[in-house]
């Protein structure tokens, strides 16, 4: 699992199994990720992770 928002973050979420992107990422970032997550701002990775049933 690999988080990110940007273009340079293509390739991690290619080459993971679960590329997460948060939601005030780039539109083309979010079109390679497996899952897009809530904005940074709103507590992104938290919540991704909590989906994943990672964290409780």
């Amino acid at each position: 699992m690999a988080f990110g928002d940007d273009l340079n973050d293509i390739p991690m979420f290619k080459y993971v199994k679960y590329g997460i992107c948060l939601g005030n990422g780039k539109e083309e970032a979010k079109k390679y990720a497996y899952f897009v997550t809530d904005n940074i701002e709103d507590d992104g990775i938290y919540n991704a992770l909590k989906k994943f049933n990672l964290i409780d």
